[in-house]
């Protein structure tokens, strides 16, 4: 979907654009961005240059990375409906809605974010949102008017950059950064009713069963009997060979509509606010925190009594998808898509650190114990992995080869479950158990 630039690279998910250095940069609605709107947000001379380092294009918006001083630079998101690629209608009003919602969280949460909480997150600055769709008309052709951008700090102006893969301490740190998010707003019914006005999704994340195309769902067992164990046969025989690997995609068409049943009942009983997709590419991580974690840098062997974590060297992007739901969606997506494969057997340790991370600091806030043991938390993280491993067979896997994996192995904005076997192949084995689990649990 919509990601920022987090580095001077091409990023994974968009492709560039060409573009002048000096060319004139129009926002959503039309406004020119001139010096003086760059003095006005930044502080910068009006007369200060204003340099395009980065044009990127996708169907869903073009990116732009302005530098206008050596530590200042804007991010200009800019969708207007008219100028991207023709789709259906219907096949808008999931990215329209998400625009909504990401204005949503720059404009009422990042601030409390900020500066109560202390995370990292972009600056809006500018927010444009112009709908003209009609809610009451499915083929509503007046959607194609709509209007939708922002204007943000660069993080990257400010020493972060993203990386291939995230370390242990890494992730560490940003679990650390997630459970402040959900610790502060556990239990905050005014959650639904945002979600209810569409500022919100009712269940976060853009692999709800509710968000993706039906044809994922009836063709999945196909595709993965006949293309993709087929690809991973290649190198991993034996595994692809178990009855759990092999009846891997048919298990979970049969289970989909139960697994969504219960990640809607688990996302109500431990309602929170969760960020919908907490990955690598959403992920910037400042120089400082290389050298200042020399000495307290986690390994496999930390007790978690032990870790220490810092929260200010991580800065997350991209509210899209954000909503309500479990805590253990944004740990699980987590774990499971951006860490380096040295860290995958870490993988219980880090929820359960995360887990009392969670617990110590909603006790903080309200004086009281979160009422949810570790058993459930771990069932929570375990559904959504189930639910998660859909969107992988029906969708995300459905063309992959050993050349594409290869092909991509050094791009940055790219999930590691795209580019590196190491982390297919653990995940795939970590998809029998769960699931049997999950069908256990919920019937077959």
């Amino acid at each position: 979907r919509d990601y920022f630039p987090g580095t001077m690279t091409q990023h994974a998910q968009y492709g560039t654009a060409p573009f002048d250095p000096k060319e004139e940069v129009t926002l959503a609605d039309g406004r020119v961005l001139t010096g003086k709107l760059c003095a006005q947000w930044l502080g910068t001379s009006p007369d200060a240059e204003r340099t395009i380092v980065m044009k990127l294009k996708s169907r869903y918006s073009f990116v732009y990375l302005i530098k206008v001083a050596p530590d200042k630079g804007l991010v200009v998101k800019r969708c207007v409906l008219q100028e991207l690629p023709p789709r259906p209608v219907e096949k808008w009003r999931h990215g329209v809605r998400s625009y909504h919602v990401e204005a949503t969280f720059l404009q009422e949460f990042c601030p409390v974010l900020r500066e109560k909480l202390g995370l990292v997150v972009p600056q809006a600055l500018d927010v444009c949102v112009q709908d003209t769709s009609n809610p009451e008309n499915s083929n509503d052709e007046c959607m194609l008017n709509s209007k939708f951008g922002t204007v943000m700090v660069d993080l990257t102006s400010n020493g972060f950059k993203q990386k291939l893969f995230l370390t242990l301490q890494d992730t560490y740190n940003t679990l650390g950064w997630v459970s402040s998010l959900h610790a502060h707003f556990y239990g905050d019914q005014s959650l639904v009713g945002m979600a209810e006005k569409g500022k919100l999704w009712p269940l976060a994340g853009f692999w709800d069963l509710n968000k993706r195309d039906p044809a994922e769902l009836e063709n999945m067992d196909t595709v993965w009997a006949d293309r993709i164990s087929v690809v991973f046969s290649q190198v991993a025989p034996e595994l692809c060979a178990k009855d759990e690997v092999k009846n891997l995609g048919a298990n979970l068409k049969k289970m989909a509509s139960k697994v969504h049943a219960e990640m809607k009942r688990i996302g109500e009983k431990h309602l929170t606010l969760v960020h919908g997709d907490v990955k690598g590419s959403n992920l910037f991580f400042n120089d400082i925190e290389e050298q200042q974690q020399q000495k307290t840098t986690a390994t496999n062997d930390t007790p978690l009594s032990e870790v220490v974590v810092d929260t200010s060297h991580v800065g997350i992007v991209d509210f899209q998808w954000s909503g309500c739901g479990t805590p253990a969606i944004d740990v699980m997506y987590l774990v499971c898509c951006s860490m380096a494969p040295e860290a995958l057997p870490c993988e219980e340790k880090l929820v359960h650190w995360y887990f009392n991370s969670l617990s110590s600091k909603f006790e903080a806030k309200n004086g009281t114990k979160l009422q949810m043991t570790w058993e459930e938390f771990w069932w929570d993280y375990t559904v959504c992995l189930v639910d998660f491993l859909r969107l992988l067979v029906g969708y995300a896997w459905k063309s992959i080869t050993l050349e594409t994996i290869e092909a991509n192995a050094t791009k940055v904005g790219l999930a590691p479950l795209a580019r590196s076997l190491p982390n297919i192949l653990w995940l795939i084995e970590r998809a029998g158990p769960a699931l049997q689990l999950v069908t256990e649990r919920l019937g077959d």
